[in-house]
């Protein structure tokens, strides 16, 4: 009878924990829902697996077991500029993966903003904190992909040897990679301590490292994307 009683209040414990659980996770989606509707985007629970359509090497998206997206918000279609080039895509989503730790997994989400623009043609790149890189590549799931990554030197800035110590900056063409950096460029790292960027052609990425962010981060974090895209622009020949 003792081990029945003691089964009973286990199972009652873990439904408990789970029903608070699955209350926050409804109220967490209803304010971004609300908040999405403020900034006239799109909203989608279930999140877009298309927003995963990312040029290879990307670090962030080489970890573990991928388990999707949820949560997205996306700026809506709109028009081509007068160019003749599609609107640029923006769009903020939680991103999962599991990490195998002996018996068990451990689930890391995180938010990302996501960019796309016929106007942008970038080498292939990142910038982020060194111990988010070190963390992101020895741990990639793709052996090729980590030897390549760890076998490529580190990029330096000579303008900004400072910079260059503490944010770890990496690519296979370094000098298209230097030319991109501007006191702008720099100082809005400077200014975002855990910011990381990863970009390829006509795509970038940007994320804090294991952070999710809260529904009233979200118009910070477009305004932040629309900023860097507006100092690639500058830095890219649009792709014909």
């Amino acid at each position: 009878m003792p081990l029945l009683i003691g089964v009973g209040v286990l199972l009652l414990f873990v439904l408990l924990v789970n029903g608070v659980q699955d209350l926050k996770d409804k109220r967490r989606n209803a304010s971004l829902r609300r908040q999405a509707e403020a900034m006239g985007f799109t909203y989608s629970e279930d999140g877009d697996p298309r927003l995963l359509a990312l040029p290879a090497g990307f670090l962030l998206f080489a970890q573990g077991v991928p388990s999707g997206t949820k949560n997205a918000i996306q700026r809506p279609w709109s028009a081509p500029t007068e160019a003749g080039y599609a609107a640029p895509e923006l769009a903020v989503f939680e991103y999962g993966f599991n990490v195998r730790f002996g018996r068990y997994l451990q689930n890391w989400r995180q938010t990302v903003v996501r960019i796309s623009s016929d106007t942008l043609t970038l080498p292939a790149f990142s910038v982020m904190p060194q111990r988010v890189f070190e963390a992101l590549a020895t741990r990639a799931r793709d052996p090729e992909l980590r030897e390549m990554v760890l076998g490529s030197p580190q990029i330096k800035l000579p303008q900004y040897p400072s910079f260059a110590e503490r944010t770890h900056i990496h690519g296979y063409d370094r000098l298209a990679v230097q030319a991109l950096f501007d006191d702008a460029f720099v100082a809005l790292f400077d200014s975002n301590a855990t910011l990381c960027l990863e970009a390829s052609g006509s795509v970038v990425v940007l994320y804090a490292f294991d952070k999710v962010a809260k529904a009233d981060e979200l118009p910070g974090l477009v305004t932040q994307a629309n900023e860097v895209l507006a100092m690639l622009q500058a830095k890219s020949t649009p792709s014909q």
